[in-house]
Formats: C-alpha cells, sequence, structure tokens
C-alpha cells in the first residue's frame, strides 16, 4: 500500500481487530514523507504509537483521562532510514511492556499500565504523501519464559545510550511530559498539586466562561445550533442540499474521466480517485462546477455566519474580554491563586528532574 495523493496526515486503518497481547510486523519506506506512526488501541484512544522518523523512532504511549493516564515517550532510537530504502519494524506488546525493533540494535522498549489492555484499532498515519508499506502481519503473542531476564539488557542499553540530538524545545516537551506522567502515578503530593489546579481552573471557568472557556466548550451550543437547524430551518436544509450535489457533480465527473475507479477496491480507491482528481482539476467544466460550489458555501456562511467563527476570533475575543476585567478585584485574586498553584506544580518538577529545570530556563529566561 502507497500514500501518493495530496493529502496532509493521511490514515490507513483495519476495522474492528480485537486483540490484546501481539506482534506486528511490517515492511516501510520513506518516498518523500517524513513521519510514519503506527497506532493501536480503542478508537479516539490510542494506548501505543510507534513514531518513525527518518533519523529516530520513538514509542509514545497516550492519555486517558477516565484513569486519567498522561502521554509519555518511551526510548528514543537514533536511527538513519534513507530514503526508497525498505526496512522491517516488529512491534511487540505483552501485558504492560512494549518493544519495537529494525534489527538487533535499533529498538525502544517501554512499559505503562495503559498499554496492558485489549485493543480493537489498528492503523498508520503519515504526515503527508510518500510512504509505502508492505507485509502487514498482526501475529498472537505470549510471553517468553527468558524475557524477565532480556528485559534489563534492553533497558540497561536503551540508558547508556547517547541522546538522539534533538531541538530544545522539543527535548524540553517531552521531558515535562514524562515527568509529569511519571510523578502523577507515583507522587501523592504532585497529584494533590495538580487536583488543586484542575479544580481552581475549572473555578475560573465557572466565573469567568467568556475568559477561560476551552475552545470545544465554545464551539459546542454552536454544535446544537448547527443541529437544530438541520433539524429545523428549510432554508438552511435547501442550501445544505444544494451543496452536496455540487459536491457530487465534481466526484461525478473525476468519475467520469476515470470509470475503472468504480472497480477498484476500497483499500486502492481514495488514492486513484485523488491523483485522477489532480490531473482534471485544471479542466473548464471542473472549474465550473468548483467555483458553483463555492458560491453555494459562501452563500451558507453570509445567511448563517454564527457557524462560522473561527479559533481566531474565539482567542481574539477571551483577550478582550480578559483585558476588560483588569479592573476587577475578584478576577485579579482569581488569577493569581491559579498563577501561584501552576508556579508551585512547575516548582515540584524542577525539584525532581534538574535537566527540566536547565531547559525550562534556557528557553523561558
Amino acid at each position: 500500500m502507497r500514500t501518493e495523493f495530496e493529502k496532509p496526515n493521511a490514515r490507513i486503518f483495519i476495522k474492528k481487530p480485537e486483540y490484546k497481547d501481539v506482534v506486528v510486523k511490517f515492511d516501510f519506506q520513506f518516498r518523500g514523507a517524513g513521519d510514519i506512526r503506527f497506532l493501536t488501541g480503542t478508537p479516539g484512544k490510542y494506548n501505543v504509537v510507534v513514531h518513525i522518523h527518518r533519523n529516530r523512532f520513538f514509542i509514545q504511549t497516550a492519555a486517558d483521562q477516565s484513569v486519567p493516564f498522561f502521554p509519555a515517550i518511551h526510548g528514543m532510537c537514533k536511527a538513519n532510514f534513507k530514503e526508497n530504502q525498505w526496512y522491517t519494524m516488529t512491534v511487540e506488546i505483552v501485558g504492560d511492556e512494549v518493544i519495537a525493533h529494525v534489527d538487533r540494535d535499533l529498538f525502544v522498549i517501554g512499559q505503562h499500565p495503559i498499554i496492558d489492555r485489549d485493543r480493537n484499532y489498528f492503523a498508520f498515519q503519515v504526515d503527508k504523501t510518500g510512504v509505502a508499506l508492505d507485509n502487514v502481519q498482526l501475529l498472537q503473542a505470549q510471553r517468553q519464559k527468558q524475557w524477565e531476564y532480556q528485559r534489563s539488557g534492553y533497558v540497561a542499553r536503551q540508558e547508556r545510550r547517547t541522546p538522539v540530538r534533538i531541538e530544545a524545545k522539543e527535548r524540553y516537551e517531552m521531558l515535562k511530559m514524562n515527568v509529569h506522567d511519571k510523578l502523577y502515578r507515583t507522587d501523592e503530593k504532585y497529584r494533590s498539586l495538580v487536583h488543586a489546579l484542575d479544580s481552581q481552573k475549572l473555578k475560573q471557568h465557572e466565573l469567568y466562561p467568556e475568559v477561560f472557556s476551552t475552545i470545544k466548550q465554545v464551539l459546542k451550543p454552536i454544535d446544537a445550533y448547527r443541529r437544530e437547524l438541520q433539524e429545523n430551518d428549510q432554508g438552511y436544509k435547501d442550501i445544505q442540499q444544494q451543496i452536496n450535489k455540487a459536491k457530487q457533480a465534481l466526484k461525478d465527473y473525476v468519475l467520469s474521466k476515470n470509470p475503472q475507479l468504480t472497480e477498484l477496491k476500497t483499500s486502492a480507491y481514495e488514492a486513484e480517485f485523488e491523483k485522477t482528481r489532480l490531473k482534471v482539476a485544471a479542466d473548464a467544466e471542473y472549474q465550473r462546477l468548483e467555483r458553483h460550489l463555492g458560491e453555494l458555501e459562501r452563500q451558507l456562511e453570509e445567511e448563517y455566519p454564527k457557524l462560522y467563527i473561527t479559533n481566531s476570533q474565539i482567542l481574539a475575543e477571551q483577550k478582550k474580554a480578559r483585558l476588560e476585567l483588569k479592573t476587577d478585584p475578584q478576577f485579579m485574586a482569581l488569577i493569581k491563586v491559579t498563577g501561584d498553584l501552576a508556579r508551585s506544580e512547575l516548582d515540584y518538577r524542577h525539584a525532581t528532574n534538574p535537566e527540566l529545570k536547565e531547559l525550562w530556563k534556557k528557553l523561558f529566561q
């Protein structure tokens, strides 16, 4: 399978697999892309991600707010994956442990409670066009008797490695992520600090939602408004129907130029459709259909502008509201308490990890 169409962050996934302890093997080849991600977990709740870059690869475990668990990076191995050359990655997951390896020396190993779960999601993602994948295997796994002895050797070798050279900002963010995750899972005092800060932020939002709402919180009533229009506003439904017809007309035009597309399997259809679309995009008829679609979409935006508020507009409104509250003593006292708690959390992390503190000074002081 290949990604040869112009769409960022393309994804290939297997529908509804069910597995837990597993060995996954796949061949990969860079053909222009810079990042390949292999993901396992449940839809919307990844638990293991293997990031493969040209010059390194590493394992990341994900967040799960129901526990909660926080993201963490496990190991980072220097590599030199060349363009148009095949490599084989093997990912072994048993219990709460994972190891990903290309050969005896190129490996990363990690352990985290979020790994020890049933999985029904299996996907590859790439940052841009230009990756080939082949010989993907999903095999049942079980812990080997000699693993208890072998684990310590892998961990020791990983810890002795010369760190991969990355930008200070990236190193800071990765280290901060790991320190936060480990402290939250193992240190009761740190957990108390995190909970106190979270409670304070919740209080901020309750008292001043115009300043402290997240983008998602602001958009929630807009989504409800859109659903209401879809159910009750005939004018909105008419324009949407016209937009859908215009999109279908564009699709039909592309298919008319390559009728064989309809005979392809689903796994190959999208890439081939996009290649054909790019070839016909300069056709006068295609451009006429595209202009018509654009006119309808602009009409919808003009008649229902509340649906089209942007993130930058939301942030600008919040900044304006914050400035207007600078003379409010209650508001100023509230944000001082929040700032003090945030500083206490930051200082606690820095006290446990001198490298994190030095990176913070370098970047922010």
